[in-house]
């Protein structure tokens, strides 16, 4: 089981290098890029990686871009 707050230090991490925003795609990569591993939301308990990340506002704020990612 991942553990919720080493996940969520993670993703501070890679979206504080980046002030702009990452797209989803970019995001998962990133974290990727750090960890070694994918961003484990089934393992925390989601469907989704959007699900997961509305579950964290204090560490997440999502927009959609013109993409509409």
């Amino acid at each position: 089981m991942a553990d919720e707050e080493l996940v969520k230090k993670m993703l501070r991490a890679v979206l504080q290098s980046t002030k702009s925003g990452l797209s989803l795609s970019r995001l998962q990569a990133e974290y990727k890029e750090l960890t070694g591993e994918a961003i484990p939301h089934k393992q925390l308990g989601h469907t989704t990686l959007d699900a997961l990340l509305h579950s964290m506002p204090s560490v997440v704020r999502l927009d959609r871009g013109r993409s509409g990612e």
